[in-house]
């Protein structure tokens, strides 16, 4: 019923040079842009996000090097559990 052979291939709708692929691509980067547009308007939120992850390695980093003192260790992990957890560990 379907014969095919070696040099013809069937015709796939997401093909390397599918308009197709392009389409969708474009339709991709662009829902992308828009939900990525709801979170510039709110910096702060981004920004305390990056703290709060520089406070976790810092605690775990001064936690397993033996060279700080263990007073400054104490300082790091008792600011880490003052942390909220953003995502789970």
């Amino acid at each position: 019923m379907f014969n095919i052979t070696a040099t013809e291939q069937p015709s796939l709708l997401f093909g390397y040079n599918s308009r197709w692929l392009k389409i969708s691509l474009l339709v991709m980067f662009l829902l992308a842009t828009l939900i990525r547009l709801d979170e510039i308007k709110a910096p702060g939120h981004l920004l305390d996000r990056e703290y709060t992850s520089a406070i976790f390695a810092r605690a775990f980093y001064f936690t397993n090097n033996n060279a700080i003192e263990g007073w400054r260790r104490d300082i790091a992990v008792i600011a880490k559990d003052r942390q909220p957890v953003l995502e789970p560990l």
